[in-house]
C-alpha cells in the first residue's frame, strides 16, 4: 500500500506512494540480492522529502514544489507486466504539487531479469496555464562525485558550494560514485532541453551528494560554469494547458564505486571480482574523472576537482601524467573515453614548437614548455610519443597514425638531436619524469627510456613502410644500450649521470635502473644485481607489510640536488616507478615481488579506498595530494600489460599472461578468453596481423 518495488537480485528500485518519487535504488553487483546502501539521497531535513528521482517545479519567486511533498488525488498504479523475465509498472497522477498542480506525470518503470539497469519513461503534461521558472525531473543521489559526459567534453565535480552547472550540450552519460560504504548510479537520459548538474558541499547532514536534472520547461540563468545562482534568477516562462514532454532514461546501480551501465549492464563471465573492480574503479572514478575537456577541450588535470585542484589550472602534464591517463582511458575500451584520449594527444601536438619540443603542460589554455620547477624535461616528448603510438595500437586507427607520423618524427627529433655518437648517449637537458630532481647531461633515466622509445617509433615506421628510418632508429637504440653498459655501469647499478668532463653524479636511482631492467638494457647478470641493490633499500616498497611501490632512489635528493631546493619528491614512492618496477620484475621473472609488493597492494587500495594519494612516505602513509590519478592507473596498466599480458601492437597481437592462469578478460572492446587448452580473442582493429600466444598446450583451439 505504500511502495511499488521491482527487484531482480542485481537491482532493486522502489517508488514511494506516500511521497511520490523513486526513492529506493539499491544494487548487488553479484546478483545475489545482498543489497548495498541506497543510491537515492536520503532527503534528510528536506520539507519536500526530495529523494531519488522527483518531479519538480520552481515558481518565479523561488518557491519550490515537488511530487515528493505528497500524493495527488489521481495517483494510481498499473502493473503492465509481471513475468519471470520482465516486470513493468506505470504510475499515473504524479503531481508537481498535490495542493495545486501545474503539471502531472505518468512514469513507466521496467526491469528485466539478469540486468543491472532499469528503464524509466516519463510523460508529463501541463494541466493549467501557469507562469513558472522551470519544470524539471531531478535525480538526487547519495554519491558525492559526479561525472557528466557531454558531446563537447567531460564535467566532473565533488563538494562544490557553487552547486549548479547547466548545459544545453547533448548529455551522453551521467554517473555518480563514492557513496558511504560504496556505490554508484549511472544513467543515460534524453528528452530534456537542458541538463542541470548539482554538487553538494557534502557537509554533515547534507540532503544529497550530487544531483542531475532534466529541464523540461524554462532555462537556467547561467550556463557552462559552476554557479551559486538558483532558479529564482531565471526568466519566467508560461506553461500552456496541454503542453507535454516525454523523457527516457536507463538507470544502472552498483554496489561498488564504479558505474556499470555500459558493457557490464548485462552480467557475464569476467575477471576475478577484485581485479575487475580495480580496473573499472580506476578508469571511471579516476582517469575519466580528471578529464576537464568541457571547459578546456583536450585537457586533463592530475587530480579530481573537489572543487579546487592542488595544481591550479595546470593541465596535460606529459611528464608522464597524461601518458598514464591516456593509456588507462584507452585500455577502458570505451569509445567515448578513447576519443577523449585522442583529444589529449592532439591538443599537445598542436602546440609543438619548430624545434620539436612538446609542451610540458598547459596553464589553462596556454602551453608551457618547462616544468613547474623550471626544468626542461625530456619526458614530455617521450611520453607524448608513447601516448600517440598507444592510441594507434589500442584502437587500430592506422589512418590516424599515418597522419600523425610527421608530428611524431618531429617530436622525436627534439630528442635525437641531443644524441652524441661519440658517447652513444643522449645529452639530456633535465630529468625524465621527476621534475624537481637535478639530472642532466648523459643521464640514466632519459637514456633508458630512449631505448624503448626508439624501438617503438621504429616499429611504427616499419609498419608504415619507412624501413630506412626504422633501421636507423633501431641502430641508435642498440648504440644507447652499449653506451649505458659501457659508460654508466657502476658494478651493481647504473649511475645517475655522466658529465662531459668525465665526472659522475650518483644517487642509485631506482627509477632509472628499473627501466634499464624492464627494457632489456641490463643483461640478465646485471639485472639480477640491480634488483638485489634495489631490494636492499629500507624504503623500496614502502610499508613492506602491505607494499607501496616504489621509492625513487637509495640516496636522498637534498636541497642542493633539486631545483629551487624542492625536496618534496625525494622521500616518497611514485606510481610511475611502480609501473617500471612491475615490468622489471616481468623481465627478471620475479613473480612474487610483482604480485605481493607491486600490483596486488594497489589493487587492494583501489578496491577499499576508491581514490588514492599522489605519493606514499617510507612508512606507507599518504603523502602529497589526495584524489591523484597515478596509482590507480598504474594498476590498470600492469594488469593489462603484464598480469593478463594483452598487448596490441601495430600489426601484432601478443597474449602473454604471467601468473594469471586461465582467465576471461572482457573490458570494453577487448575480449580475451584464455586457457592453455582453448583461447578465443575478439579485438579491435583490422587487417593482417601476427599473433603470439604463449603457454598453450599442443592442439589448443
Amino acid at each position: 500500500s505504500s511502495q511499488v518495488a521491482l527487484d531482480n537480485g542485481y537491482v532493486r528500485v522502489g517508488f514511494d506512494l506516500a511521497h511520490p518519487a523513486i526513492d529506493l535504488i539499491q544494487a548487488d553487483f553479484g546478483g545475489r540480492s545482498r543489497y548495498a546502501a541506497n543510491m537515492a539521497a536520503s532527503g534528510s531535513g528536506d520539507p519536500l522529502h526530495r529523494s531519488g528521482i522527483v518531479l519538480e517545479r520552481d515558481d518565479p519567486d523561488g518557491t519550490a514544489h515537488a511530487s515528493s511533498a505528497g500524493p495527488g488525488p489521481d495517483l494510481a498504479v498499473h502493473v503492465l507486466t509481471s513475468t519471470p523475465q520482465r516486470a513493468s509498472v506505470r504510475i499515473d497522477g504524479i503531481a508537481d504539487d498535490p495542493a495545486g498542480p501545474a503539471v502531472t506525470s505518468s512514469w513507466t518503470i521496467t526491469l528485466a531479469a539478469g540486468q543491472r539497469t532499469f528503464g524509466l519513461v516519463t510523460q508529463t503534461r501541463a494541466v493549467r496555464q501557469a507562469q513558472v521558472a522551470d519544470v524539471h525531473l531531478a535525480g538526487y543521489w547519495s554519491a558525492p562525485d559526479l561525472s557528466a559526459w557531454f558531446d563537447r567534453g567531460v564535467v566532473q565535480m565533488m563538494n562544490n558550494p557553487a552547486s549548479y552547472f547547466a548545459s544545453t550540450a547533448r548529455l551522453q552519460r551521467f554517473y555518480a560514485v563514492g557513496s558511504l560504504g560504496g556505490g554508484a548510479v549511472d544513467l543515460t537520459a534524453s528528452g530534456g532541453q537542458q541538463t542541470l548538474l548539482r554538487s553538494s558541499c557534502n557537509i554533515a547532514g547534507a540532503a544529497f551528494g550530487s544531483a542531475l536534472g532534466q529541464v523540461l520547461a524554462g532555462s537556467f540563468p547561467v550556463t557552462d560554469q559552476w554557479t551559486s545562482a538558483g532558479w529564482s534568477a531565471a526568466a519566467p516562462v508560461t506553461l500552456a494547458t496541454g503542453q507535454s514532454w516525454q523523457t527516457t532514461a536507463t538507470v544502472a546501480a552498483n554496489s561498488m564505486n564504479f558505474p556499470d551501465g555500459g558493457q557490464l549492464a548485462t552480467p557475464g563471465p569476467n575477471l576475478p571480482g577484485s581485479s575487475l573492480q580495480a580496473i573499472e574503479t580506476s578508469v571511471y572514478a579516476t582517469a575519466a574523472g580528471v578529464l576537464d575537456t568541457y571547459a578546456l577541450p583536450g585537457e586533463a588535470a592530475p587530480t579530481l576537482a573537489t572543487p579546487g585542484r592542488p595544481y591550479g589550472d595546470g593541465r596535460n602534464f606529459y611528464d608522464p601524467d597524461t601518458w598514464m591517463i591516456s593509456s588507462t582511458l584507452l585500455y577502458s575500451g570505451d569509445p567515448y573515453l578513447q576519443a577523449q584520449a585522442r583529444t589529449l594527444i592532439e591538443k599537445s601536438a598542436a602546440a609543438i614548437l619548430p624545434s620539436g619540443q612538446i609542451p610540458h603542460h598547459f596553464n589553462g589554455s596556454t602551453p608551457t614548455y618547462v616544468a613547474i620547477s623550471g626544468a626542461t624535461q625530456t619526458g614530455p616528448n617521450i611520453f607524448w610519443i608513447e601516448a600517440a603510438l598507444q592510441y594507434a595500437k589500442t584502437t587500430g586507427d592506422y589512418t590516424w597514425l599515418r597522419n600523425e607520423m610527421p608530428t611524431i618524427s618531429k617530436a622525436l627529433s627534439f630528442l635525437t638531436n641531443r644524441y652524441d655518437p661519440s658517447v652513444q648517449l643522449v645529452n639530456a637537458p633535465g630529468p625524465l619524469w621527476i621534475d624537481v630532481f637535478i639530472r642532466n647531461n648523459y643521464t640514466a633515466d632519459t637514456n633508458a627510456f630512449m631505448v624503448q622509445l626508439l624501438r617503438d617509433v621504429a616499429g611504427a615506421e616499419r609498419f608504415l613502410g619507412d624501413t630506412g628510418d626504422a633501421t636507423a632508429h633501431e641502430t641508435m637504440a642498440g648504440d644507447i644500450v652499449t653506451g649505458m653498459n659501457t659508460r654508466l655501469w657502476a658494478g651493481d647499478h647504473y649511475v645517475t649521470q655522466l658529465n662531459p668532463d668525465g665526472t659522475t653524479r650518483d644517487f642509485v636511482d631506482y627509477d632509472a635502473n628499473l627501466l634499464a631492467v624492464a627494457f632489456g638494457i641490463a643483461p640478465p647478470d646485471r639485472a639480477k644485481l640491480i634488483l638485489a641493490r634495489v631490494d636492499s633499500g629500507s624504503c623500496t616498497h614502502a610499508d613492506p607489510a602491505a607494499g607501496r611501490p616504489t621509492y625513487v632512489s637509495e640516496k636522498y635528493y637534498g636541497t642542493a640536488d633539486t631545483y629551487n631546493g624542492n625536496t618534496g619528491d625525494s622521500a616518497v614512492t611514485m606510481g610511475r616507478i611502480g609501473w617500471a618496477d612491475g615490468h622489471a620484475r616481468r623481465a627478471a621473472g620475479d613473480l612474487t615481488a610483482f604480485s605481493n609488493l607491486i600490483l596486488d597492494p594497489i589493487i587492494g587500495q583501489v578496491d577499499s579506498a576508491t581514490w588514492l594519494p599522489e605519493r606514499y612516505d617510507c612508512s606507507g602513509n599518504p603523502a602529497h595530494n589526495p584524489y591523484y590519478h597515478e596509482y590507480p592507473e598504474m594498476a590498470v596498466m600492469l594488469m593489462r600489460e603484464v598480469r593478463y599480458g594483452i598487448n596490441l601492437g601495430l600489426g601484432t597481437v601478443t597474449i602473454d599472461p604471467w601468473g594469471a592462469g586461465a582467465y576471461r578478460y572482457h573490458v570494453g572492446d577487448v575480449n580475451v578468453d584464455y586457457s592453455q587448452r582453448s583461447t578465443t580473442l575478439n579485438l579491435p582493429g583490422s587487417g593482417t596481423r601476427s599473433y603470439t600466444i604463449t603457454g598453450l598446450l599442443p592442439d589448443t583451439a
